[in-house]
């Protein structure tokens, strides 16, 4: 993954029941347009339902093959797609100290995780986000969150 890019998750959208992947559209590697057709799903009923790239960017690589069974939100493909720098995740640059109050800059929540913990949930396609936990998220606190999500969905 370059600096400028970051690497996207796409999973398979809402349906009800399990989908079959048909067809995988391009070859690892590929530069993708936006909104172009990764990989088709097949539903018992014959019907199909096409997944596309959100954005333009480069097709990392698939995480599913033709003919694997697939359910919503389970994670499909991994694409890098270039970034339009934001601003948002660095804090801003120091600033000399001045008496204006006003121009110190407003603490930032961060979330620290290590790096196999972040590797897993990419894996898993985890909102790390949406864990609760205070200090630095390792490999168990993901697996944890997985194991109890689970365990809510049955």
């Amino acid at each position: 993954m370059a600096a400028d890019t970051t690497t996207h998750l796409i999973c398979a959208p809402d349906f009800d029941g399990v989908a079959t992947v048909r067809a995988l559209q391009y070859p690892v590697g590929a530069q993708i347009a936006g909104d172009a057709r990764l990989l088709t799903l097949v539903f018992d009923n014959g019907s199909d339902q096409h997944v596309h790239a959100p954005e333009a960017g480069v097709l990392n690589g698939y995480v599913v093959a033709v003919g694997d069974p697939v359910r919503a939100g389970e994670l499909l493909a991994l694409m890098d797609i270039e970034e339009t720098p934001t601003g948002w995740l660095f804090p801003p640059a120091a600033t000399p100290a001045t008496a204006d109050a006003e121009q110190a800059t407003d603490p930032v929540d961060w979330l620290m995780v290590s790096v196999d913990a972040a590797r897993l949930a990419a894996r898993l396609g985890v909102d790390l986000s949406e864990l609760s936990v205070p200090g630095r998220i390792d490999v168990a606190d993901v697996e944890h969150f997985v194991r109890e999500k689970l365990a809510r969905s049955r």
